[in-house]
């Protein structure tokens, strides 16, 4: 599923009930599905708005390079990984997805500098290859500048 700022206006402020059931799809149905637009703050108030609507998730993660996941009462994988120093090496992130991930419900910031990440591709390499994609929703929040 994918949502483009340029198409809808869900994005706004102020959204309809139509689009919460749309919406609703989105962050129920496991699989990949992407968010583009130019706001981020605007992304994560979606984000937080439709988690507090749905009141679904025990366990939601956010990854991101920006500050104020936690905001949203959600895990910050980010502080994680640094915290317990999962970013070392590879066979460090790999047990963090062992060891640590048990989330029902991630979504990702993908910001250029995320994209330029060197652990990233192996990240999502990961959520792919221990089946994380296919069993929890996964949204991939795309940031453009334009």
């Amino acid at each position: 599923m994918y949502i483009n700022h340029l198409k809808n206006n869900i994005l706004d402020e102020f959204f309809t009930e139509n689009d919460a059931l749309y919406l609703q799809n989105l962050f129920l149905t496991p699989g990949v599905h992407q968010i583009n637009s130019a706001n981020l703050s605007q992304v994560r108030i979606l984000i937080k708005r439709m988690l507090t609507c749905l009141q679904y998730y025990q366990n939601v993660a956010g990854l991101s390079l920006q500050e104020g996941i936690s905001a949203i009462e959600a895990v910050d994988l980010m502080q994680l990984l640094i915290a317990e120093d999962h970013l070392i090496n590879a066979d460090r992130l790999t047990l963090f997805f062992f060891d640590h991930f048990y989330f029902y419900f991630l979504w990702i910031e993908e910001t250029p500098e995320l994209l330029l990440s060197p652990w990233y591709n192996q990240f999502q390499r990961h959520l792919h290859d221990f089946g994380f994609d296919r069993t929890i929703p996964v949204i991939k929040v795309c940031i453009d500048s334009h």
